[in-house]
């Protein structure tokens, strides 16, 4: 019984096993994301994997150190809308979805928003996430009867992110604690 495979099917086997991958990470929208997050972790760039449905006042400066330690937030005094001071990092990765920059924004101690800027390709994606995750976004309507911004109600706020990218600088998933637009008003 010979069990020598024939000379074809040996190259065939062998271009496929190094063809293959290169293809899927080249031409899927996930092997595109996974190449993405390599090179960002390659270059130093943190990921930051913020469970937002856990968000609210009761998340400190503190325990946001200790909880992401590798990411090096850079926090000012600097009052907005949503409070006091603003920590701010430049981040690789926010949820396995590859980002720009983390903003977190409190009032005294208590927690009143953050913003995650993300890469603009990656839009329908994170939306995709969000309504698996959270469900369809509450149903908010503009002048034209379209809704802007989808947004979903969490236990400690809303998120929100935008229903179309008008370009890559709108590309931000923001939460919004509940009662911060009282605490910005003072």
């Amino acid at each position: 019984m010979d069990l020598k495979l024939p000379k074809t099917y040996k190259l065939l086997l062998a271009l496929t096993a190094v063809i293959g991958p290169f293809i899927w990470l080249v031409f899927t929208e996930d092997g595109q994301r996974r190449t993405d997050l390599v090179l960002l972790h390659l270059f130093g760039r943190p990921s930051f994997n913020l469970a937002h449905e856990r968000l609210g006042p009761g998340i400190t400066e503190d325990l946001l150190r200790t909880q992401f330690p590798r990411v090096a937030f850079d926090c000012v005094a600097a009052r907005s809308a949503f409070g006091d001071r603003v920590c701010a990092a430049s981040i690789g990765a926010f949820s396995g979805i590859p980002a720009r920059t983390a903003q977190i924004y409190y009032a005294g101690d208590a927690l009143r928003a953050v913003r995650i800027d993300y890469r603009a390709r990656y839009h329908d994606l994170l939306r995709r996430t969000l309504i698996a995750a959270h469900g369809q976004p509450r149903p908010t309507t503009a002048g034209d009867g379209e809704a802007a911004v989808l947004d979903w109600s969490l236990p400690g706020g809303l998120l929100l992110l935008p229903r179309t990218l008008s370009g890559p600088q709108d590309a931000a998933l923001m939460w919004i604690g509940s009662g911060s637009a009282a605490a910005g008003d003072g």
